[in-house]
């Protein structure tokens, strides 16, 4: 498999792995639940594109 393709599910099995654990304990309705999880999924995506970009022009440097 592409190493880029593989780095990408990665990502995005990271943060919404995280973004579920942060959501789910919360006391809300259900489709405050869903908001919640949808606004952690993309930041927590955004920022970890971030570091690893960051990672990337340091090391390839």
């Amino acid at each position: 498999m592409n190493p880029y393709i593989t780095g990408l599910v990665l990502l995005l099995s990271l943060a919404a792995l995280i973004s579920l654990l942060l959501c789910r304990k919360k006391p809300v309705e259900p489709g405050v639940k869903l908001m919640l999880f949808v606004l952690y999924f993309w930041g927590i995506a955004f920022i970890e594109t971030g570091l690893f970009a960051l990672g990337y022009f340091l090391f390839y440097r």
